[in-house]
């Protein structure tokens, strides 16, 4: 572990993409904030938080408009970018159950993103924010939502061969994986945190910027939601750090 009194500095200079090494295959993290698996043709993304305006404005709080847009052109440019057979969204796809029995405006968008990845297998870790998705408690509405992606849910964790996904690792098995250094055991990637850092950059000066982090074979993915909070994690607590600044990666080290 790493002394907390250091302040995280960057490690060089920033980059579109940044690349590491998985159990032996190479990974991609995107300055949208997504990873990518390029030899399985799989990304994952984490927290979008879909409809988030809607239900604010619908609770009488004046937020701009405009967030799912920028959210779903974020998604796009990752989907442009690499041959993806598979996008698994690590929970949180929608923010409140007010999205899905609103004015339609979010399933459509839905559906034209269907429509422009026909192909495309969308999955979807089940997150604290996508009760109103679960299979057991769904109304005809989150039904017309699911159809439109043809989404494939899973309750706890994606599961591939070396690679687990979760939305916060805590509530599925194999949390007790993490750090675990055997070659054998599977990469796990969550989101759920929001993980965030703060950067000094002079006197009196801070950034705060959204992050990936990993301890030992476990990866934690930025919310990829443009209208998310963030949660300022120990920098200490963690063996990699990659921050998004200005649509860039910024590794973050001592």
């Amino acid at each position: 572990m790493r002394p907390r009194t250091k302040r995280l500095r960057p490690l060089g200079p920033a980059a579109t993409t940044w690349s590491c090494q998985g159990i032996g295959e190479p990974i991609v993290l995107t300055a949208q904030g997504a990873m990518v698996f390029p030899q399985r043709g799989l990304a994952m993304v984490a927290d979008l938080h879909l409809g988030k305006t809607q239900t604010f404005r619908h609770h009488g709080l004046a937020v701009p408009e405009g967030s799912d847009d920028e959210t779903l052109e974020k998604l796009h440019a990752v989907l442009l970018s690499w041959p993806l057979h598979q996008l698994v969204i690590l929970g949180d796809l929608i923010h409140h159950q007010v999205a899905v029995d609103g004015e339609g405006r979010l399933l459509e968008k839905l559906k034209g993103l269907r429509r422009l990845w026909p192909k495309l297998a969308f999955h979807l870790v089940l997150g604290n924010h996508d009760r109103a998705l679960a299979p057991c408690r769904e109304g005809p509405l989150a039904q017309d939502l699911v159809a439109a992606l043809d989404l494939q849910r899973h309750s706890q964790v994606f599961v591939e061969k070396g690679l687990r996904g979760y939305h916060d690792l805590s509530d599925g098995p194999g949390r007790e994986l993490e750090g675990n250094e055997d070659e054998l055991l599977p990469w796990q990637v969550s989101g759920h945190l929001h993980p965030a850092v703060r950067l000094r950059l002079g006197p009196g000066q801070w950034q705060r910027l959204a992050c990936f982090t990993r301890a030992g074979r476990h990866w934690m993915l930025p919310a990829f939601g443009a209208f998310t909070g963030g949660f300022d994690i120990q920098p200490a607590d963690y063996d990699e750090i990659v921050g998004l600044v200005q649509g860039q990666l910024l590794g973050l080290g001592w």
